[in-house]
């Protein structure tokens, strides 16, 4: 598999998910998860370069960040095919304003208000949604089982769809505590975890493979 192109398409506000998005059909795939867990080192590791800033520092993404990868190959065959993936903001982050925090979550609740459910209620155009998607929770496999982490799960659940599960950070993990953690996680979600590493780049793979065969199919 190889990635062709990489485009910011939008980064989009709590109003404005919908721009440049939901009217096509292009699969589009949402990443989510507490700040700080890794979604935007995923996606730069998941696309092979630097698109998605970094911080230690969490709730440094604030927007809906909406990047269109064109890619050769991968599961389904031969062929170019193209897909969104998408940086949602992360919940959970304590250390800023009620007034940001509420802020962050107006944009995660706007993307999935259009950008993979269609028309939302104000609205009296129809919009149609992509006729493929798929939403993957990251979570941190050193700390399964985080209150935050359930709700935003089924939050998800009851919104959208039900979420993949993607453990991050795998890698600052011992083997046995790894083990330990995703049979964890999978407990907790009644789901097998995809268990990722952005810096060593195991599971980035196996991510593709879910993310091409939902695309392609």
């Amino acid at each position: 598999m190889k990635i062709v192109n990489v485009e910011l398409v939008t980064s989009a506000a709590a109003d404005g998910p919908r721009r440049g998005l939901v009217r096509d059909d292009v699969p589009q795939f949402a990443f989510v998860g507490r700040s700080n867990v890794g979604k935007s080192s995923l996606l730069n590791a998941l696309v092979r370069r630097r698109i998605a800033r970094t911080s230690a520092t969490p709730g440094k993404t604030r927007q809906a960040n909406i990047y269109l990868v064109t890619i050769d190959g991968g599961a389904g065959g031969p062929g170019t095919w193209r897909t969104y993936l998408v940086d949602l903001p992360g919940y959970g982050y304590a250390r800023g304003s009620r007034e940001a925090a509420r802020e962050l979550a107006d944009v995660v609740e706007a993307y999935f208000a259009t950008g993979l459910r269609g028309r939302r209620d104000d609205e009296q155009d129809t919009v149609e949604g992509p006729r493929r998607r798929g939403v993957f929770l990251l979570v941190d496999a050193r700390h399964p089982g985080l209150p935050l982490d359930r709700q935003a799960f089924d939050w998800i659940t009851q919104t959208v769809e039900r979420p993949r599960i993607v453990a991050t950070k795998i890698d600052k993990l011992s083997r046995s505590a790894r083990a330990k953690n995703l049979r964890e996680i999978a407990r907790h979600f009644d789901a097998e975890p995809i268990g990722v590493s952005s810096e060593t780049g195991e599971g980035i793979d196996e991510l593709w493979r879910v993310v091409a065969t939902l695309a392609r199919s």
